[in-house]
């Protein structure tokens, strides 16, 4: 639902220091911030409305999330005992405690101010301060316990982001397990783990999302569990956990984890020429936790064409230190390149083959315990980079992850609304088509083939619909394999994880009825 913001709502200039309040200017009289700062907001409080974020619901069902997350743990006899103790005894408790603090306070504090800030903008009655530059405009509006932020790239079209931060939530400290020292044979493997494995992981994350704090201890923000769950079994001992805000995206609210290790000195300013004395175990764990810190996993499709591409953002003044970085990739036959963003960072791009060969060597190199973790908790870039180790070096670039091979066809798996599946083929001419017709009535499909030949874009499409996909079990079991590959990397993304669901229920349940 669209949300009316005023035009006479009460915009000023604002210069914000990080971390700090904004200090607000004179007020806005230019329309075209006024008219983008409205936009902004109007966005954002749709957002608040539309996930009822000044009630408790949001928050339940967030809870019930993490509950079943970490109870997928206990899903399969595979998983280490010693994952399952660290969750039950410590990790869970914690994270049960904390969300059940943070429900007190919302029922009594900030459900109030939530909706005193709602009335105060649809009415005009409220102040919000705006910054802007070149790149971005950020809206601020300020109450006692809680700041509303949404940001949006100027002359993008990835949209708004909008967070919500809390002041006055009480966190906990709790003791992490050493869980790696103790399926350890001794200490000498112990300390050859953590040379290897444990400090280039840790510093993998400070060298990218991790912060620190007044006395040079690590700190970790994150919205995601897996990141937060990973990042305090690297830190064992003690750790604060706190709610630092909650993320209000279109799609899910997350809540933002403040972590912070007490036993640690940061290891953000130490100098990466260090990583011209790694082997590749430790090099390829260092940019296993870069890439789940700063990074970004993904496949850029382009008309019939996939680019496996991994990204990492950094601080222009950083990249002098990170050459050391990219000088040990390059020695293993990786080559990158580095730009501008759109947020002013520099960006490191891997493509193609050579994101391939990274999500191998990452893959091969990060130790059995933590791949066990991620694969349980969903862990959305560790999912992709799974299936981009999985891709075929020379093959790269071309259009495969919806596929399923029958002989030398590759047929496309698409799902209707009401979750029926069809195999389609496109191809440009006739020919095309009738030979892949001759080869699949080979195989038996003389009478259940739909020779639903189609104008296509100029080409040809041939179509292999539902029911003859459930009458022949050697086209069912690829499909339904193809479509449980598809749920996972769907990721966090709701509607399209309901989709490819209904239509998994309706190959199996079909064929038993």
């Amino acid at each position: 639902m669209a949300i009316e913001v005023p035009n006479n709502l009460r915009l000023h200039r604002g210069r914000c220091l990080q971390g700090r309040e904004c200090v607000a200017g004179e007020p806005i009289t230019d329309e075209e911030i006024r008219r983008e700062a409205i936009e902004v907001l109007a966005e954002a409080l749709s957002r608040l409305e539309k996930w009822k974020i000044q009630g408790t619901e949001w928050l339940s069902e967030y809870a019930g999330s993490i509950e079943g997350s970490i109870n997928r743990l206990k899903g399969d006899g595979e998983y280490p005992g010693l994952i399952i103790e660290a969750m039950d005894r410590v990790i869970k408790p914690t994270l049960r405690n904390i969300i059940s603090n943070l429900s007190q306070y919302w029922e009594g504090t900030i459900s109030r101010e939530i909706k005193e800030l709602i009335d105060g903008v649809t009415t005009g009655k409220t102040e919000a301060i705006v910054s802007r530059t070149t790149k971005t405009l950020t809206v601020h509006i300020y109450k006692n316990h809680t700041t509303l932020t949404a940001n949006k790239i100027r002359n993008n079209n990835k949209g708004i982001t909008t967070q919500i931060r809390i002041k006055g939530i009480k966190g906990t400290t709790t003791e992490i397990p050493n869980i790696f020292k103790e399926i350890m044979n001794n200490e000498e493997e112990y300390k050859q783990f953590e040379r290897k494995v444990l400090t280039p992981e840790q510093m993998g994350f400070a060298k990218t999302d991790e912060g620190v704090d007044a006395y040079g201890r690590p700190v970790m923000i994150t919205a995601h569990l897996w990141q937060a769950v990973v990042w305090m079994l690297l830190y064992p001992g003690e750790i604060y956990v706190n709610i630092n805000g909650i993320d209000i995206n279109k799609n899910s609210v997350t809540i933002k984890w403040y972590l912070n290790a007490y036993n640690y000195s940061s290891l953000k300013t130490e100098p990466l020429n260090v990583v011209k004395t790694f082997d590749e175990t430790a090099l390829f764990n260092f940019m296993f936790t870069a890439i789940l810190g700063d990074g970004d996993v993904t496949f850029l499709r382009d008309k019939n064409r996939i680019k496996p591409i991994i990204r990492l953002s950094l601080n222009p003044k950083e990249c002098d230190d990170w050459e050391a970085v990219f000088n040990a990739l390059k020695s293993f036959g990786i080559n990158l390149r580095t730009g501008d963003s759109a947020k002013g960072e520099t960006q490191v791009r891997i493509r193609g083959s050579n994101a391939i060969k990274l999500a191998r060597m990452v893959i091969n190199t990060v130790p059995p315990i933590i791949k066990t973790l991620l694969d349980a908790l969903n862990a959305d870039k560790w999912i992709r980079l799974k299936q981009m180790a999985n891709m075929e070096l020379g093959q790269s670039h071309k259009r495969g992850i919806s596929l399923i091979k029958i002989g030398d066809i590759g047929l496309s798996v698409s799902i209707n609304d009401r979750g029926y599946v069809t195999l389609r083929l496109n191809r440009r001419n006739e020919e095309e088509i009738n030979k892949a017709k001759v080869f699949l009535e080979s195989l038996g499909l003389k009478e259940d083939l739909d020779y639903g030949v189609r104008p296509n874009n100029g080409g040809y499409r041939l179509i292999i619909y539902h029911e003859t996909i459930l009458r022949n079990e050697w086209l069912r079991q690829p499909t339904l394999k193809k479509l449980h590959e598809m749920m996972e990397r769907a990721g966090n993304n709701e509607k399209r994880r309901r989709k490819i669901m209904k239509a998994i229920q309706k190959l199996s349940q079909d064929k038993q009825q």
